[in-house]
């Protein structure tokens, strides 16, 4: 919480005055230094575990898997600030973070490079300044892989052997450049099947004339329908790539011509068609979700993205869901909405990394760093609060749950192409000006 949001409570509780702002920054530094070393020694006890549990070694040193991703803290393209983070494949344990910045208020109030002065000024300002990147926003991820890949080895003494990313950014090319060893890469399976949800999403914007024919919930079927094929085939590539065949032609089939060659045999079948066929029941009538007029049309898109060698590098079936959850709880420390210093960035994701690596009850190390006493109303609050994530945890991940989820998404896509469909185009820049 900021001074001013502190003072403003004040006020409105009729409390006294609360501190003074600068005995409020002498606080925040202390929180944020002892914040600091809390988790690095979460991260080294991380590194420890993923040690024992390695069986892969590389001149001694043990080999992991690692899912890399960055975070912003401004949404779009212009923040000064981002995040990277490495977590452990196998334990989930996150390894090491960086906070990445290219931003400082003091350098931009200070004396300018030309200026006179300004040797003797920065010979004193540049211990404490916040800018540790001059680039662009979009660059930061990948300058933060580039650190974490390139100190592995000495400050965790593991090697990140292979890295799960999503390719949105120039991040693996980083890390290798920035590492002594050898890394391989593999994608994400949810970014993949994003790739065929974007690719369909651009096909339909280039082809106004298609907008009835590919509609918003088709999109979302054919995608679900491309990810359950990989998952179901996974991980030999060449069974992915025929199960991505399999899942276009049953889209595409209909009560006149049935295209199920591909698809598989036998009562469990997913196929609808084999199933029946396989049980002696009754045909279901055909419902193609992939138009007639555009099924040539998409082809390419299910050939390119049913590639072997794309397919080899998602036969694991590893997501990044680990890194999205870790950057959820790094801007409930840290709102986005709200201006933060780097500073207040790094205490809020090394918070973040002793909540996501211990639970509630991590807090504990940052109490004692900070010569706070753990009192038994904390432990208590702690496993009440660990014992309601478990049964969050273990609600939401069961099929019922998922499956609930997947089918309101789906009726408020159906819903909202229903009423834009009604409607017509309510909005456009300029467009009603008459």
């Amino acid at each position: 919480m900021s001074h001013a949001n502190i003072s403003s409570f004040c006020g409105l509780m009729a409390h006294p005055k609360p501190l003074h702002h600068k005995s409020y920054q002498e606080v925040s530094t202390e929180i944020h230094h002892a914040t600091v070393e809390a988790a690095e020694r979460v991260m080294l006890q991380a590194a420890d575990v993923v040690k024992t549990r390695s069986n892969d070694t590389s001149e001694g040193v043990p080999v992991t898997t690692v899912s890399f991703d960055g975070t912003w803290q401004k949404r779009g393209h212009s923040s000064h600030y981002g995040v990277g983070v490495a977590i452990d494949f196998s334990t989930g344990l996150v390894l090491d973070a960086q906070v990445i910045s290219n931003f400082c208020l003091a350098c931009e109030r200070g004396p300018k490079r030309e200026s006179e002065g300004y040797g003797a000024w920065y010979a004193r300002h540049r211990w404490q300044c916040q800018k540790n990147f001059d680039g662009s926003s979009n660059a930061m991820e990948a300058e933060a892989a580039g650190i974490i890949f390139s100190r592995s080895i000495r400050k965790r003494g593991l090697k990140y052997g292979t890295m799960l990313c999503d390719g949105d950014s120039k991040g693996f090319i980083k890390a290798k450049e920035s590492c002594s060893y050898k890394v391989e890469k593999e994608d994400c399976i949810n970014h993949i099947a994003k790739r065929m949800f974007n690719a369909l999403e651009n096909f339909k914007k280039s082809n106004k004339s298609l907008n009835y024919k590919l509609t918003r919930p088709n999109i979302e079927k054919i995608t679900n329908t491309y990810a359950t094929n990989l998952k179901q085939a996974a991980p030999d590539p060449e069974n992915m790539k025929k199960a991505v065949m399999a899942g276009y032609f049953h889209m595409i089939s209909t009560d006149a011509q049935p295209n199920h060659t591909l698809c598989p045999d036998g009562s469990t079948s997913w196929c609808h068609y084999k199933r029946a066929i396989a049980n002696n029941t009754t045909m279901q009538t055909h419902r193609p979700t992939i138009n007639r007029d555009i099924r040539k049309l998409v082809f390419p898109i299910f050939k390119r993205l049913s590639d072997v060698e794309l397919l080899k590098r998602c036969a694991r079936m590893g997501t990044q869901n680990a890194n999205e959850s870790f950057n959820a709880q790094i801007w409930k420390w840290c709102p986005k909405n709200n201006f933060a210093k780097k500073a207040a960035i790094e205490t809020a994701t090394f918070l973040a990394i002793i909540g996501f690596n211990c639970g509630p009850a991590g807090l504990k190390c940052l109490f004692l760093q900070l010569g706070l006493p753990w009192m038994p109303r904390n432990a208590d609050y702690a496993l009440n609060r660990h014992q309601q994530q478990i049964a969050q945890s273990k609600t939401k991940s069961t099929r019922l749950s998922k499956w609930k989820r997947k089918a309101l998404k789906s009726r408020r896509l159906a819903m909202e192409h229903e009423r834009e469909t009604r409607e017509g185009p309510p909005y456009a820049s300029g467009g009603f000006n008459s």
